[in-house]
């Protein structure tokens, strides 16, 4: 019997397995990430939301408002936005409005984007943020709002941050400020704007509990004055012509 013969053979089986094994594991995270992912790769609710539509204006995206302080650029072939802070302590932002699906009780909004020189204002949160808000049939906001989604001044390359909600009772629209918010200097790049809905289990684990509901609820109904949001040029204002700053 030659044993050193079985003994490389046993060995050369022995690595043909670790291998087999090794690339098992490789095709299994291959194939297993996309469904990992698969609310945020879902079709955007927001129209254009990857900014490369121009059907109406060639030079323009379709569905996205002009405002100073903003352009539409290309990198590598791809259209996005950009923000670019004018003077200090002015609130720039990119506004969209969307209607809420019927049906749809959850939300993820995912935002793409770098930043690049931004220098915060005279106040920490006066920064580089997007801000959400959930309106009625009336233009009037329905608590709660999403949380913020705070933009890291040091993201020189494209970077996503995504942020879940529950949609309210009432909600008919979401309003999404991609902004530089009263910040001293700096720039925004926005690549996409996307919000896809949520299953019905992961929207029910985002809702509120019945008591905060109720206390949220108390609160909106005891409010002594109730004012309509609209937008006025880069920012936004109650109907009675003082600014919202949020």
């Amino acid at each position: 019997m030659n044993l050193t013969r079985m003994t490389k053979s046993s060995t050369v089986s022995w690595l043909n397995l670790h291998h087999a094994a090794l690339w098992l594991i490789f095709f299994l995270a291959i194939t297993s990430g996309p469904a990992l992912r698969a609310s945020s790769n879902s079709p955007s609710l927001l129209s254009n939301s990857d900014f490369q539509l121009a059907t109406i204006d060639p030079a323009w995206p379709d569905d996205w408002a002009k405002a100073p302080g903003i352009s539409w650029e290309t990198d590598n072939g791809k259209h996005f936005l950009r923000l670019v802070a004018q003077k200090p302590n002015e609130h720039l932002m990119a506004y969209r409005e969307m209607t809420v699906p019927s049906g749809v009780k959850g939300l993820e909004i995912t935002i793409r984007y770098r930043t690049a020189g931004i220098v915060t204002g005279t106040q920490q949160w006066f920064d580089a943020r997007a801000i959400f808000h959930f309106l009625d049939t009336t233009h009037k906001n329905v608590p709660p709002d999403p949380n913020v989604i705070i933009f890291s001044p040091t993201a020189s390359s494209w970077t996503e941050a995504s942020v879940r909600c529950a949609v309210p009772a009432g909600a008919d629209k979401l309003a999404l400020m991609p902004s530089l918010f009263m910040v001293t200097a700096g720039t925004l790049d926005l690549a996409e704007v996307r919000v896809t809905a949520l299953s019905p289990s992961e929207a029910a684990a985002l809702a509120p509990s019945a008591a905060v509901q109720k206390k949220t609820d108390q609160r909106t109904a005891g409010a002594s004055e109730t004012l309509k949001i609209k937008v006025s040029g880069s920012t936004l204002a109650k109907t009675n012509g003082t600014e919202v700053w949020l």
